[in-house]
């Protein structure tokens, strides 16, 4: 590699600086509170990517220290009220990371990868941002980030046809595979840079392949899946012919298409995938039961668990347990997604298969049943969710993942990557 990455052009610099403006106004006129402790801004508008009317203003905000989980609760209602508000002022603004007093930390344990870049780039617009730890990434937390992107957005923008985003996400996904591979420390800041890096590399040839197309930047999406699989999982039989099924992530969730290809070359089955579609190869199905989801083992149908080399391994069901069990996941419902009733859901599953994990007992052997009475609770709505179930939802998740940090080995201090 050589030179310097290029800087941001003059017109990524305003657009920028207005968004960042944007930001700061919302946050210090519409979400400055007694509640709130600090503000920050995330993502593409904090590395100095945004670009309108693409880009989102997505914050990080640091709550104050609260006496108990009720008022913790009462608080993160009002707070995400103002943020309603504010989203109607200010359309852009998109998801926020809300932390409880010291969870940057817990954070910065479940995703490294994330949190290298936050802790990097982070720009404050309402108080000081509390110290962010460096945490080493280990490969299998750059891999985790490598195989999210598989998760909605490689097939949406292959349904779509949309080659900007496809073309985005190769990037993204070269940029963890070369922290998975050990090129890089932590990976690079910004698209820009990672691309530039890419473009001066050996592998230039196949950053090329991913600007012909949609299509072939998925291959290469594939390709560098395929890769990783290398490095942190043993080589899987080759499969002879694709293979198209219904999967679902948990009992109980609406089932999705998984197309799996023999190889990233391969054709896709029954033409272009819907939006939810999985489409992957089973070394990236590998990655993500044993970086990602677990959980999804339980959901496939023995016809995908046969290409696979085996199941999730014990070391994968105790690195999703202790990362799902994390109070920040709960944290969320108003300010990423607008779903209340899957936190309990999740919170029950983890509870069966740590209670295995405990008893020595492999979860793939158990067949994790639905809960038929999960049908007749009401989904309480987010206020309600943040005042009357957020409490003890929180007190249960914290005794989660103290049960799983106690089933990790001595030497893995500190963090559960050990």
């Amino acid at each position: 590699m050589s030179g310097a990455s290029p800087a941001p052009s003059a017109s990524a610099r305003r657009q920028t600086a207005l968004y960042r403006a944007a930001a700061s106004c919302i946050s210090n006129h519409c979400l400055a509170t007694p509640d709130v402790e600090s503000i920050f801004i995330r993502r593409s508008v904090a590395s100095g990517e945004a670009q309108f009317p693409w880009s989102d203003v997505d914050l990080g905000i640091v709550l104050s220290r609260f006496a108990s989980e009720e008022e913790e609760g009462l608080a993160l209602e009002r707070l995400w009220t103002r943020y309603r508000l504010a989203r109607l002022l200010f359309p852009r603004l998109g998801e926020a990371e809300v932390h409880a007093h010291g969870s940057l930390e817990e954070s910065a344990i479940d995703d490294p990868y994330r949190a290298s870049i936050d802790r990097r780039a982070a720009i404050p617009v309402l108080g000081a941002i509390p110290p962010m730890p460096p945490v080493p990434i280990a490969a299998r937390d750059a891999i985790r980030r490598l195989i999210f992107w598989f998760d909605d957005y490689v097939p949406r923008s292959l349904r779509q046809k949309n080659h900007r985003n496809a073309r985005k996400f190769a990037i993204e996904i070269w940029n963890a595979w070369r922290t998975a591979s050990g090129g890089i420390a932590e990976p690079y800041l910004t698209r820009r840079e990672a691309e530039h890096h890419w473009r001066e590399s050996s592998d230039a040839p196949l950053l090329a392949r991913a600007e012909e197309s949609a299509g072939s930047a998925v291959r290469v999406c594939l390709t560098l899946a395929n890769r990783a699989h290398s490095i942190h999982r043993p080589a899987l039989p080759r499969l002879a012919n694709p293979v198209s099924a219904e999967v679902c992530f948990l009992p109980g969730t609406a089932p999705r298409t998984l197309h799996l290809l023999p190889g990233p070359e391969s054709e896709i089955p029954d033409g272009m995938p819907r939006p939810r579609d999985f489409v992957m190869t089973p070394e990236a199905l590998d990655l993500f039961l044993n970086t990602q989801d677990p959980f999804l083992w339980h959901g496939l149908p023995a016809q995908v668990q046969d290409c696979l080399g085996g199941p999730p391994s014990h070391e994968a069901w105790l690195h999703a347990c202790h990362r799902l069990a994390s109070g920040q996941r709960l944290r969320v419902a108003g300010f990423v997604g607008t779903t209340t009733g899957r936190h309990q859901r999740r919170l029950r599953h983890i509870e069966r298969i740590l209670s295995l994990l405990e008893r020595g007992v492999a979860p793939p052997t158990v067949t994790m049943e639905g809960d038929e009475s999960s049908s007749e609770v009401a989904i309480p709505s987010i206020g309600a969710y943040y005042r009357e179930c957020y409490p003890a939802l929180l007190r249960e998740a914290l005794s989660l993942r103290a049960r799983a940090q106690a089933l990790f080995p001595a030497s893995a201090t500190g963090s559960p990557i050990g």
